[in-house]
This record gives structure tokens, C-alpha cells and sequence, in this order.
């Protein structure tokens, strides 16, 4: 009687052992996948911010363009004016060079 006891105790136990074990496995699928997610969500999340930075850097640009070609319209209007280069200079920070195009044309 012991002996069948003792036979249905490791029974018991091997199968709680294998229940334990589908458990952990399980687990460990899961948590595999979350982080495969976490990873993909941080994969969108950085090139949104790729993006990001790159419309940033373009919209920079174009208020840059903006603003040289907001200088070159003053600086054609003072040449027009006939106001000295050294002048234009100060006022636009623009260079010689740059100024000289339009000093020619006026």
C-alpha cells in the first residue's frame, strides 16, 4: 500500500513538474513577444523622430533661404538707392561678392 502511495505521489509530482514546465514556457513565449513588440514600437518611435529631425533640418533651410534672399532683395534696394557697399554690408551681413552681383545689374 505504501508502495502504490509513494507511486502515485511521484505521479502526482511528475505531473505538476511538466504542468510547472508548460507554464514557464509559456512565460517565456510570452514575454519573447512583448519584447519583440517593445523592440518594433522603438524601431517606429525612432524614425518618427528621423523624421522629425529631418523636417526640422529643412524647415531650418528654407527659413535660412528665406532670410539670405530677404537680405539680397535690401541690399538690391540700398544699391538702387545708391547707398556705399560697406553699408549694405553692415545692415544685410552679407559679403562683397554677394552685393557685387547686384551692383552690377543696377
Amino acid at each position: 500500500m505504501e508502495k502504490q502511495t509513494a507511486v502515485e505521489k511521484a505521479k502526482k509530482a511528475e505531473t505538476e513538474r511538466k504542468a510547472a514546465e508548460a507554464e514557464k514556457k509559456a512565460a517565456l513565449e510570452k514575454a519573447k513577444k512583448a519584447e519583440t513588440e517593445k523592440q518594433a514600437a522603438l524601431s517606429a518611435k525612432l524614425f518618427a523622430l528621423e523624421k522629425l529631425a529631418q523636417a526640422e533640418a529643412e524647415k531650418q533651410a528654407a527659413l535660412e533661404k528665406a532670410g539670405k534672399l530677404a537680405k539680397l532683395q535690401i541690399a538690391k534696394q540700398m544699391l538702387q538707392a545708391n547707398v556705399d557697399i560697406v553699408l549694405i554690408m553692415q545692415v544685410t551681413g552679407l559679403k562683397k561678392a554677394e552685393i557685387s552681383g547686384f551692383h552690377d545689374g543696377v
